[in-house]
């Protein structure tokens, strides 16, 4: 999506940001094809893997932002976030059928029955929508 502003928290090293460049790519196209307007990304680097206090990702709809903090590709995350700036409310209704539509839309067989089974567990919303019991 052009015009996107893509940022590394500081200390990021080159090899993160090389692998990242084509997640964010399909995250952008994703964005492009549903019509999500994303002005910034920033990938949050830390040297530890474990134990950090911040979450996989965060979405700002105001600003039109999103917040990624994860050391892999991570399809789930990326397309939660992007819902929430492509929906109306915080884990709604209307959020849970975006989400829901993207995973179905955008992920293979096995990511898809991952990402609904770890959401029907985690969104009440998305129990319900996809038969779950929250």
């Amino acid at each position: 999506m052009a015009g996107t502003r893509v940022r590394y928290t500081k200390g990021a090293p080159r090899s993160f940001k090389l692998a990242w460049g084509s997640p964010i790519e399909w995250m952008l196209s994703v964005a492009s094809e549903e019509q999500i307007i994303v002005k910034e990304i920033v990938v949050h680097w830390h040297k530890e893997l474990y134990g950090r206090k911040c979450p996989l990702g965060e979405a700002d709809a105001e600003t039109k932002s999103i917040m990624l903090c994860t050391h892999v590709y991570d399809k789930d995350t990326m397309l939660h976030e992007l819902a929430h700036l492509g929906a109306i409310g915080v884990h709604g209704s209307h959020w849970s059928e975006r989400f829901i539509g993207m995973i179905n839309k955008y992920m293979s067989d096995r990511e898809r029955d991952i990402a609904l089974f770890m959401a029907g567990r985690d969104y009440k919303n998305v129990a319900k929508l996809i038969g779950g019991k929250k």
